[in-house]
């Protein structure tokens, strides 16, 4: 098993420079295991491309299913109890200003 990060699973689901390499370490071993938001950290991504206009609606919804298929089958690493509630999924973003720049994926 191996810990993923959202930097790791981004090229799983979408195409990126990294995505062939990403891929066969997930064929190599697909236990995944990940820290408890980085679903979060993805959707987070995933938004901040499509405000950046990197991704259109069909782009959105593909890397957007490809995650649900992906956290079907990973284990999450939950905090301690009274550490941190679990993340919820978010809604899509409320216009409230002029967009910030996404320079990079969170981590």
């Amino acid at each position: 098993m191996r810990l993923w990060d959202t930097s790791e699973i981004l090229p799983l689901i979408s195409q990126e420079p990294l995505s062939e390499e990403v891929r066969r370490l997930l064929e190599e071993d697909a236990g995944m295991v990940v820290w408890w938001a980085t679903r979060v950290g993805c959707v987070s991504a995933i938004s901040c491309r499509v405000r950046e206009g990197l991704f259109g609606p069909g782009q959105e919804a593909s890397a957007r299913g490809l995650l649900d298929d992906l956290s079907e089958s990973w284990t999450e690493v939950r905090p301690p109890p009274g550490c941190a509630s679990s993340p919820s999924r978010p809604s899509p973003p409320t216009h409230c200003g002029p967009p910030m720049p996404c320079s990079s994926p969170p981590p």
